[in-house]
C-alpha cells in the first residue's frame, strides 16, 4: 500500500471518530505531503452546507486540524472546490 492511500485510509478512519458536527459527510479528500484538504457536507438549518479543512498528519494515526485554514460554504459547492484547490496549490 502506497504512503498517500495509507494516510488517507487512516483519515476516513479518524474521521468517523471525529466528524464535524455540521459537515460530517466526506465528498472528497486530497493529501498532499502530511496534509490532508477534505471537502465535506452537510445538512444545517434546512440548507445544505459544504465545508473545507485542512488537517495535518502527526504520525501514527493521529490528526490535527490546521486552524484558520478552514472554510464553509452555503450551497456552494463550485466555491468549496475551489478554495480546495488553491489549499492544494498553496502547500
Amino acid at each position: 500500500m502506497t504512503r498517500t492511500r495509507s494516510i488517507k485510509r487512516l483519515f476516513r478512519k479518524w474521521q468517523k471518530e471525529h466528524p464535524n458536527f455540521v459537515t460530517p459527510d466526506i465528498v472528497t479528500i486530497k493529501q498532499k505531503k502530511n496534509y490532508i484538504i477534505e471537502l465535506s457536507r452537510g445538512d444545517f438549518m434546512n440548507s445544505t452546507v459544504f465545508g473545507v479543512s485542512l488537517i495535518k498528519y502527526m504520525g501514527k494515526g493521529s490528526f490535527r486540524t490546521v486552524k484558520g485554514a478552514g472554510k464553509s460554504f452555503e450551497s456552494d459547492r463550485k466555491a468549496a472546490i475551489k478554495y480546495m484547490n488553491e489549499i492544494i496549490g498553496d502547500l
